[in-house]
């Protein structure tokens, strides 16, 4: 499946319900999106508390997007994780 449109874009798509967003990964794979929805400082402040923490790098979130409140954003991360093994 392709796309016209900037990464950016089809997040915020996602985000907002319009349209659905590709899973691409090994089958099997659970994808959790974690979204971070308030100031930019807080936002960018829980990006980089995540990547201290060594949960995520900053480059793996989305770019700040328009939240539906005035003067919120929003960043986008996907992690991807392997199955579960039976133990």
């Amino acid at each position: 499946m392709t796309y016209d449109q900037p990464p950016e874009t089809r997040e915020a798509d996602f985000a907002y319900g319009r349209v659905g967003f590709p899973e691409e990964g090994t089958e099997g794979d659970d994808i959790l999106k974690l979204i971070a929805v308030g100031s930019l400082r807080a936002v960018n402040t829980c990006r980089h508390r995540l990547h201290q923490l060594g949960y995520a790098e900053p480059k793996e979130w989305s770019a700040p997007l328009p939240a539906a409140s005035p003067g919120k954003v929003m960043r986008i991360l996907t992690k991807r994780l392997p199955p579960a093994t039976d133990s």
